[in-house]
Order: structure tokens, then sequence, then C-alpha cells
């Protein structure tokens, strides 16, 4: 159940050791921006069981909002251009509000004309 487990994660990143822990976790990172930016590869990589892409890549970009007031998890994110670019090609309003969240208000405005 990939959704329950990324709802958990987010949740779960709410709380402060937990969101230490995981902040650390740059193979985490890097799963959640794999599913932010490629959300139908993730999706079918699920393929046990139904995963809609659009949520999928919703839940990770929550996490990530969640995880981004951890300072090294914030300072990769501030670096990662998979999750600029899953910002710039983002269809869902609640996807871009999350990952511009996690990547901070100066690049929400570096995409306004």
């Amino acid at each position: 159940q990939p959704l329950l487990c990324l709802n958990a994660l987010a949740a779960l990143a709410l709380q402060e050791d937990c969101r230490c822990y995981f902040g650390a976790q740059m193979s985490l990172l890097q799963f959640l921006a794999h599913c932010c930016q490629q959300p139908s590869a993730a999706a079918a990589s699920a393929s046990a069981c139904s995963v809609e892409a659009m949520s999928l890549q919703r839940s990770a970009a929550r996490c990530l909002a969640n995880l981004s007031s951890y300072p090294a998890a914030s300072e990769w994110m501030a670096q990662s251009s998979a999750l600029r670019a899953a910002l710039i090609g983002a269809e869902d309003f609640t996807v871009r509000a999350y990952l511009g969240m996690a990547l901070g208000t100066d690049a929400e405005q570096s995409l306004l004309p």
C-alpha cells in the first residue's frame, strides 16, 4: 500500500524526532523526488496494487514539504534539480503548493513571468 506508507510518513514527519531521522535519509529524499518528478513510473513500479500517479505525486510532495524544516533535508531540496523540474512540470495545484513549500519561496517566485 504505497499511498498508505507515504501518508503515514507525511504524518510522522510532523514530529520532530521522526523528521530529524527521515530528513537525514538522502535515499528517501531521492525516492520522494522521483515520485514527484516521474509519478507514472513510480506508480507503475507499485504494480501489486493500483495506484493513481497523481495521488502518489501529491503524497510524496506532502512528505517533502513536511520534511523541509529539517536543515539537511532543506539544503538537499534547495539543490535538487529533480524537485525544481517536478515543480515546473506539476499540473496539480496541491503538488505545486507542497513542492513550493519544500523548495522555499524563491522557487515559487522563479516560476513567475
